[in-house]
């Protein structure tokens, strides 16, 4: 009897101590289940933060000198009549050397897109608040970058537009010019008899017309100016006084002196019915589409360079 009681009492603490190590497993387990469950993944994080930040700064590099070299262009001296051919030339190497600078710039904007993928992937990882808000800034600063790569694209295009239309101007002008060094050459013909020569300038001047009329719409396309209508309506206005004249010298010159005049009187009304017009008007028309279209870009990529500087900025204080 005494033995079995003592039996009993041995398997009560036995059953206690099995009791204790059960609890104390459970203990452990559970502490350590909640260990887990708040450790953070800043480390992977850092890693993909670190990679995002080597793209950024490839990106950066060429973005800069993409910048730079825009700087280095210039506006276009579209009324410099003695400049003509010079400037049509700048215009022409400026446009390719844009052409060329864009290379850079689609080198540059997929080093953004993969910082952004790298910082996306820290989405699905545990991180405490200040480290959150630290990878937040990280992709803010990407976004920005992006922002300075569309700018820079629509600087490129619009100096593309710029530097055509003043080629395309500036053609026009040499063919005014020679133009109305051919219209004198007819008028000195016209005054010494010499019909036939008069005939050929008139007709050598109708046809530089015709080639200014073509340049100078193609200009028009690609800017649109209002001295540009202007000067298009004058064109027109002037080619019928100049086919009038050629004819009017035709006339002459098989001595039907009254229909020469007749003619001669149109093309005078032609040319009196061109509009009043002035070079300055052009200068400042265009000034004021360089200023819209590319100063007003370069001005909004110096204010987006300034917000890139104060998120890195708030990035290093969080770090501090």
């Amino acid at each position: 009897m005494g033995n079995e009681k003592q039996n009993e009492n041995e398997d009560k603490k036995q059953k206690k101590r099995t009791n204790y190590v059960i609890a104390l497993f459970l203990v452990a387990a559970i502490t350590l289940s909640f260990f887990h469950f708040l450790r953070y993944d800043t480390e992977s994080a850092e890693k993909l933060v670190q990679a995002a930040k080597k793209e950024v700064e490839k990106g950066s590099e060429l973005l800069q000198k993409v910048e730079y070299e825009f700087y280095t262009l210039r506006e276009i001296q579209l009324e410099a009549a003695d400049h003509i051919s010079p400037e049509r030339n700048y215009a022409s190497q400026s446009r390719e050397k844009v052409r060329s600078i864009l290379l850079d710039l689609d080198a540059a904007e997929p080093a953004f897109t993969r910082a952004e993928e790298f910082l996306e992937k820290t989405e699905r990882l545990r991180l405490p608040g200040w480290y959150r808000q630290y990878v937040d800034l990280q992709k803010e600063i990407v976004q920005k970058y992006k922002e300075y790569c569309t700018s820079l694209r629509t600087l490129s295009n619009n100096f593309t537009v710029y530097y055509t239309f003043a080629e395309y101007y500036l053609t026009g002008e040499q063919l005014m010019v020679n133009l109305m060094n051919d219209m004198d050459r007819g008028n000195d013909h016209l005054e010494r008899e010499d019909y036939t020569f008069a005939c050929a300038a008139y007709d050598s001047a109708l046809t530089q017309l015709k080639e200014a009329q073509r340049v100078y719409a193609t200009a028009s396309h690609l800017i649109n100016l209002a001295y540009m209508h202007d000067l298009l309506s004058n064109l027109n206005y002037l080619e019928r006084a100049l086919y009038t004249l050629s004819e009017a010298a035709h006339q002459m010159e098989v001595e039907n002196v009254e229909t020469a005049t007749f003619l001669a009187d149109l093309g005078e009304k032609e040319i009196e019915s061109m509009v009043s017009m002035n070079k300055l008007q052009s200068k400042t028309q265009i000034t004021e589409w360089y200023k819209s279209n590319i100063t007003n870009v370069f001005e909004k990529i110096d204010a987006l360079k300034s917000e890139i500087e104060e998120l890195n900025n708030q990035a290093k204080v969080i770090l501090s």
